[in-house]
């Protein structure tokens, strides 16, 4: 799919390796939760992923320069859930509704 294309076409480029990187981490904790309280069943159980935005554009090229950045955004778009008003769970500070969470 779409997610297998995107890592496909950018594994080589250096720059996208600790997007795809947190990619592979994310869908993992998501799936395997780390602490055997949690279910991955459980619709509640929820894995949160901040990062900097600059991971978005410092795979861009000259040739096109906003494509890997379009193309990055499709996918998180894909696996990711908004998770205004939620509570960070690596801060422990609840996320202000609007904020741009994702």
């Amino acid at each position: 799919g779409k997610l297998q294309h995107f890592v496909r076409k950018n594994i080589p480029r250096i720059g996208t390796h600790s997007l795809i990187a947190g990619l592979i981490r994310i869908i993992d904790q998501q799936l395997h939760p780390v602490s055997a309280e949690d279910d991955a069943e459980d619709a509640t159980y929820v894995v949160r992923w901040t990062f900097a935005g600059s991971v978005l554009t410092e795979a861009c090229t000259s040739e096109d320069e906003l494509e890997f950045a379009r193309e990055a955004v499709g996918v998180l778009l894909l696996v990711l859930v908004s998770a205004d008003g939620r509570e960070d769970v690596e801060s422990g500070v609840k996320v202000v509704e609007g904020g741009g969470v994702l």
